[in-house]
């Protein structure tokens, strides 16, 4: 493989010069297996010239010969560079896997006379001067948009948004306007368009029973009827038959979809039955050996429907929860291709002519709202997604890369649906977000950027590391006056303030807290000192864990701890690391003694791993993550934390009473057991919100927790490794009786009998671990309070961040 450069020999002092990449095959054949072969692209400037990259890094070959296209950058060179002096540009090629094999040199002399040379291409159809952070936006107006459609207005481009509240909105984003039409108030809009007699398509939208047709640059309805028999829509598509009228394909509640001829009366010409529930996605794929209607909805099926004889064609089986998305994709061999997105975090690319699918990727977790297809310029396509978490995914599927945008501490609204147009020959993406907002941005961000290579390095030699700590494991000062109210150095402190309970009151959730205005009290650092508090055992300082990891790294500055205000719940806590890990890791990368390609290395200890997980799996990008570790992290909660909000078996003079100044902080009924641990006459069953506030704790504060507590443990959160307690006597199930608590070290089977998992002493064996993690498991003998200054706890985080990798050993 040889690349074809196009650069200047000869640069003047302040000049700016377009450099061109392509990639030229040099033996006949075509050697990969895949049917394209991305290489990325790393251009650097030796002295006095900066490299900037215009577009995306990176050139796609194709087995049919050729590139989609070369790469673009500007090089620019310094104006106080001296003439006749010799510098260049450094050519590294990148594989898919993320490794440099080719290196070349560009030398460049540095000429008071250079010939002058444009510093962008000269201004052509395919490029235009358009930024993303010149686009206009739609802000908000409090209605979501679940439908979004591009369509022409008076040669312009505009956008039809379908809302909740029975409206039709349409935006001209390029003249500021916008009118909105009512179609049945209160019902959900769903849009569509449909080729005129002559003129621009017109515009469809359908709400509840009812079906209007308007001429969007007019503001006329040219139809409109109601009809009972649709009930709630809750799909609308245009089928286009070769040589014949185009059809509407109208989706009830029911799960029946009507076919109406495109007249208009809009006749009723056939129904497609089949789906067991409502479908809420469609397409058509015309080049399908027969025009193909894909469907989906509730009932997980895709199912495919033959247009000329109104008959189901095949159903196909893959996604586990609903799906909410469909587009029509470029498939390989250039095979009718869908491509699927569900509630199961999965987008799924189904090949029509096999019946196959591939996972293009998985977040668990995730409710994935609607899917589309880049394709500008002719490049290789991409495809973009969003959902529930508010975050953009892209796969770039021929080099197999995801990207995301968004930002660990950015807390963005659900993506409702995404849509595309074209201006000035550039294709634009349209993001519909809950509540409304609508923004533009160029389908070229969309592109999967080069990372910088991952060193064959250790995870201590390269990457960020947090250490988040147990709840108890941060000191927490009184802002106001400076007082510590947790962490004093002085173990009998802590036995006068918890028998006359100061520490208890002092600790208590103010209103403001509680209404999420914190700001009472800050945390400052992680334990230096043993702590201890009834129920929940004591907590060892974090010394020896610190010192462990300082010595591991190359800087003690790529070390971070976080210590958090454990009172709050993890989800608000979640967010503050969020803001702390997005600092720490840019720092890293630009230490001096940093690496521009680390990533976190996540290290928490009890409700600190859920902290970490929560932040992983709901606020950051994950695979900006390299390993999360966890140690007695009780993601099934623990008993221990029921019996702390009820005062049951503190085991010091401490007041039932003192110890119920605990059932106002959130962060306790985080821990609460998510299992089935309540043991009563008809065997043993989850608990429930009734049982904590009929043990003395707060109703709301656990339906909270516990419902984010079942969901947590079933989101995704990328690579980890449990480091588990065992051999510990360790509560694991309750009974519940008058407000009294029995607890039983054991935990009920289905056949009656009883089996001892053991723990930590305060969390189970089975809670500590997570499904498919079983291979990176480390159990070790010790308490929760003494795991991390364990030396086989330290060992084997010291052994994980030290290892290598050593590649293939045949």
């Amino acid at each position: 493989m040889t690349p074809v450069v196009s650069w200047p020999a000869q640069a003047r002092p302040g000049g700016r010069y377009l450099v061109t990449v392509d990639l030229r095959l040099d033996e006949p054949g075509w050697p990969y297996p895949e049917e394209e072969y991305p290489v990325a692209l790393m251009l650097s400037g030796r002295r006095g010239i900066e490299v900037s990259v215009l577009g995306d890094a990176s050139v796609v070959l194709h087995r049919f010969g050729g590139t989609y296209g070369t790469a673009r950058f500007l090089a620019a060179v310094d104006a106080t560079s001296e003439p006749d002096t010799r510098s260049g540009l450094g050519l590294t090629l990148i594989s898919a896997g993320g490794v440099p094999f080719h290196a070349v040199e560009l030398p460049i002399l540095i000429a008071a006379e250079a010939p002058d040379r444009p510093a962008v291409a000269p201004a052509s159809p395919t490029a235009p001067d358009i930024r993303s952070d010149r686009l206009p936006d739609l802000p908000g107006n409090g209605v979501d948009a679940w439908s979004l459609l591009a369509l022409t207005v008076q040669d312009r481009p505009a956008l039809a948004m379908g809302t909740d509240a029975g409206t039709v909105r349409i935006w001209r984003p390029f003249d500021g306007v916008i009118t909105e039409y009512t179609v049945a108030e209160g019902e959900r809009v769903h849009v569509a368009s449909i080729p005129a007699e002559s003129g621009p398509p017109l515009l469809l939208a359908a709400a509840g029973p009812t079906l209007a047709c308007l001429d969007p640059a007019t503001g006329t309805t040219v139809a409109r009827l109601v009809r009972p028999q649709f009930g709630m829509v809750t799909a609308l598509a245009t089928i286009q038959r070769p040589e014949s009228r185009p059809l509407v394909a109208l989706a009830a509640g029911s799960g029946v979809i009507h076919l109406l001829d495109s007249r208009p009366d809009f006749p009723t010409v056939g129904t497609l039955t089949g789906h067991e529930g409502p479908v809420f996605a469609m397409a058509m794929v015309p080049d399908s050996p027969a025009p193909t209607l894909v469907t989906a909805g509730t009932d997980a099926l895709v199912r495919l429907w033959d247009i000329r004889q109104f008959a189901p064609i095949d159903s196909l089986v893959g996604h586990r929860a609903q799906i909410n998305g469909i587009t029509p994709v470029a498939g390989a061999g250039a095979r009718p291709s869908v491509a699927t997105a569900s509630d199961d975090g999965t987008i799924r690319v189904w090949d029509l002519s096999t019946r196959s699918a591939a996972v293009v990727a998985e977040k668990r977790g995730e409710w994935i709202n609607t899917v589309i297809e880049l394709r500008e310029g002719g490049r290789r396509p991409v495809l973009l997604w969003g959902g529930r978490s508010g975050m953009l995914t892209w796969s770039d599927r021929a080099s197999r890369t995801l990207s995301s945008q968004g930002g660990f501490a950015r807390r963005l609204a659900p993506v409702t649906a995404l849509a595309t147009f074209e201006w000035d020959r550039r294709e634009i993406v349209a993001i519909a977000r809950e509540g409304g907002a609508v923004a533009l941005r160029l389908a070229a961000d969309f592109r999967a950027a080069p990372r910088s290579p991952r060193p064959e390095s250790s995870l201590a030699e390269t990457d960020a590391i947090i250490a988040v700590p147990n709840i108890l494991g941060s000191e927490l000062v009184e802002v106001e006056t400076g007082r510590v109210l947790w962490g004093a150095a002085d173990p009998a402190w802590y036995v006068r303030a918890l028998t006359t309970g100061s520490v208890l009151r002092s600790l208590a959730m103010t209103e403001d807290e509680l209404a999420g205005r914190p700001g009472r009290v800050r945390p400052t650092r992680l334990l230096r000192a043993p702590a201890m508090l009834p129920v929940l055992s004591a907590i060892e300082p974090y010394t020896h864990l610190l010192r462990t990891l300082r010595r591991v790294v190359r800087h003690p500055d790529a070390v971070l701890e976080f210590p958090y205000d454990w009172r709050l719940s993890v989800a608000a806590n979640a967010r503050e690391l969020a803001h702390a890990a997005e600092l720490h890791l840019d720092r890293w990368r630009t230490h001096p003694q940093g690496s521009t390609s680390a990533r976190l290395v996540l290290i928490g200890h009890g409700m600190g791993g859920l902290i970490a997980r929560a932040f992983t799996a709901t606020l950051g990008d994950d695979s900006e993550v390299a390993l999360t570790i966890g140690i007695g992290v009780p993601y099934s909660g623990t008993v221990a934390a029921l019996r702390l909000l009820t005062g049951g078996g503190a085991g010091v003079p401490v007041t039932r009473d003192h110890l119920r100044a605990f059932s106002g902080l959130p962060g306790i009924y985080d821990l609460l057991p998510t299992y089935r641990c309540v043991v009563d006459g008809s065997g043993v069953r989850d608990l429930t919100p009734h049982d904590v506030a009929s043990s003395g704790g707060d109703r709301q504060l656990a339906v909270a927790a516990l419902g984010a507590g079942r969901e947590r443990r079933l989101l995704g959160g990328g690579p980890v490794m449990n480091i588990i307690g065992v051999g510990q006597p360790t509560p694991q199930s309750v009974r519940i009786e008058s407000e009294q608590l029995t607890v039983y070290k054991f935990l009920p089977t289905d056949d009656g009998t009883q089996f001892d998992h053991g723990g930590d002493g305060v969390v189970p064996r089975f809670s500590a671990a997570l499904p498919g993690d079983e291979g990176s498991r480390m159990y070790v003998e010790s308490t929760s309070a003494a795991m991390c200054k364990s030396e086989d706890v330290l060992a084997s985080i010291r052994a994980r961040l030290t290892e290598r990798p050593i590649g293939p050993l045949l």
